[in-house]
């Protein structure tokens, strides 16, 4: 199976090279120091925290939200998302249950079913099973189950109990530093080094 390798999703996080050649040149991954920070803390909840889509203005895309989705794919779990809305009762929460590589439309909606989300379920895709065995994370399509129009105390109560619910809190994940990153006098960006501000 081509998942992701846990040791190697955290190397592409910082902008290491990996072992096992992860990631693609088109999908942002690498983090900034705040972003980084989110992660670990993602890892201990069991849920990730966006500001709405989570996409940086100076990236294509979601550098938090794809390292996420890897780590959930490395560590055989549904990828929770509550996501953060300036509207008032309008966060929402996303669990995207493809990074548990279900082979058959069956066990996709079995596992949907069990989620009890207020939405319609999703279209779900027509993959031969080789595919969830074979393809990287980021070529599998994401298989949704939405919870819409949430209090911010709802949102993160319904979030807390989905990770109870499917078991993705992960005790031993680092707590947040708050230290900034040592990066050596010279360290280039290319080789790993974390930047000024993001990218």
């Amino acid at each position: 199976m081509k998942r992701a390798l846990l040791h190697d999703v955290l190397r592409l996080s910082h902008g290491q090279p990996t072992s096992s050649k992860l990631g693609s040149r088109g999908i942002p991954h690498r983090l900034n120091q705040a972003e980084s920070k989110q992660f670990e803390l993602a890892r201990s909840k069991g849920y990730l925290t966006l500001t709405g889509s989570g996409h940086r203005r100076s990236r294509a895309g979601s550098p938090l939200s794809n390292i996420f989705r890897l780590y959930c794919d490395a560590s055989n779990l549904p990828a929770i998302s509550l996501h953060k809305s300036t509207i008032p009762n309008q966060d929402y929460i996303d669990v995207d249950v493809s990074p548990l590589r279900l082979s058959t439309n069956t066990l996709q909606s079995s596992l949907l079913a069990s989620l009890s989300s207020p939405s319609p379920p999703p279209p779900l895709p027509s993959l031969p099973p080789s595919d969830w065995e074979e393809l990287p994370i980021h070529s599998l399509p994401p298989i949704v189950a939405t919870y819409p129009s949430l209090s911010r105390s709802e949102a993160k109560s319904t979030a807390a109990a989905l990770a109870a619910f499917l078991e993705t809190a992960s005790p031993d994940a680092p707590a947040p530093s708050t230290k900034s990153p040592h990066v050596k006098a010279g360290k280039s960006r290319r080789s790993g080094g974390w930047g000024i501000g993001g990218q």
